[in-house]
């Protein structure tokens, strides 16, 4: 399927932001400190999110985004150093005690981790660990819980739900256990959902049905998702908008079709020539040069102008302003293009 055809499916809202969003972030910074180097992983993030509505963040390897999407709930190690503002329908998650945290993650918030066989409990059956999360924050008996399970199972699509309530995490396949890992994280039915890069260890096949799954699951239940990936055609299958990161910072933000059909930042430009799709079939795929920047030691300006064929002195000047080229179309760049 074309990146175009794609972008057709994933409309956005019918509805703008509205002016009190389920999700506001703003100047988000997230710094590991360590005895040798502080990197510097997120960089001045900000964002809204509406109620109902699907956000991607795309980038690759090392852009900031699953550390923004820990940043979230808070799941960061002890090193990392966090600030800037984090509203979730209107409570102050920096400022929650660890209570507070506990109480949101999982009945307010929840999260797809990428790799389900890590994110499970080896020791226990999947049935049992997504009823106790239904006791924990529901005030559910265990009977309840595993009615919930089941009920779940079946949402989710995995075949014999009864039979694989009993099944440890190991005795489940890839996409089953990330479908477990999809109940799991509806458990509570949260306002807000989570999904760092969950079709990532998952062949093509799955990978659509688990897509297909989502989205589905997102427009029956009214959810407000933000989906994290480094896969082009994942994004535009599933997003209203999309968040393209480089070097810890939001380089491009826009509706799907709008960033799709008309990139405005080289890096976002890169990225869409470097994916195969139907129109690419014989000829050669034009690869971004380099690597992306080491964000103990990074670039002066514009991260991406070390591997930019467009870069100026200019670009080394300092961090270039988000620029509007369209309503909802913003890029961070001094020589954006305005194909629009």
């Amino acid at each position: 399927m074309s990146q175009t055809a794609l972008a057709d499916q994933a409309a956005p809202p019918e509805a703008s932001i509205k002016a009190k969003p389920l999700v506001r972030v703003r100047d988000l910074k997230v710094a590991f400190v360590s005895r040798d180097a502080t990197v510097q992983a997120v960089n001045g993030v900000n964002f809204d999110l509406a109620h109902g509505e699907v956000l991607t963040i795309l980038g690759e390897s090392g852009s900031g985004k699953s550390v923004t999407m820990r940043a979230l709930m808070r799941l960061l190690p002890k090193r990392a150093r966090l600030s800037g503002e984090i509203q979730i329908d209107g409570d102050d998650v920096i400022a929650m005690s660890p209570q507070s945290l506990s109480d949101m993650r999982g009945r307010d918030v929840g999260m797809i981790f990428q790799e389900p066989m890590v994110a499970f409990d080896p020791v226990f059956s999947v049935g049992a660990q997504i009823a106790e999360t239904v006791q924990r924050h529901m005030g559910k008996s265990r009977a309840d819980g595993l009615k919930r399970a089941l009920e779940l199972f079946d949402l989710v699509q995995i075949p014999s739900p009864e039979r694989r309530l009993a099944a440890y995490p190991h005795e489940l396949s890839g996409g089953m256990r990330q479908r477990a890992m999809i109940a799991l994280a509806l458990a509570c039915s949260p306002k807000l959902l989570l999904a760092d890069e969950p079709t990532t260890a998952l062949d093509a096949t799955v990978q659509i049905q688990i897509l297909l799954l989502l989205r589905q699951l997102q427009r029956d239940l009214g959810m407000s998702v933000i989906f994290v990936t480094h896969d082009v055609g994942v994004a535009t299958e599933i997003a209203d908008r999309m968040v393209v990161m480089y070097g810890g910072r939001m380089v491009e933000t826009g509706g799907v079709a709008q960033v799709i059909r008309s990139p405005a930042h080289p890096y976002t430009r890169g990225l869409l020539s470097s994916t195969v799709h139907g129109a690419s079939r014989g000829t050669r795929l034009e690869a971004i040069p380099g690597s992306p920047p080491d964000m103990s030691d990074p670039p002066p300006g514009c991260a991406f102008a070390p591997r930019c064929q467009l870069a100026t002195p200019e670009c080394t000047a300092g961090p270039p302003p988000p620029i509007d080229l369209a309503p909802g179309h913003t890029a961070r760049c001094i020589r954006p293009s305005h194909p629009e």
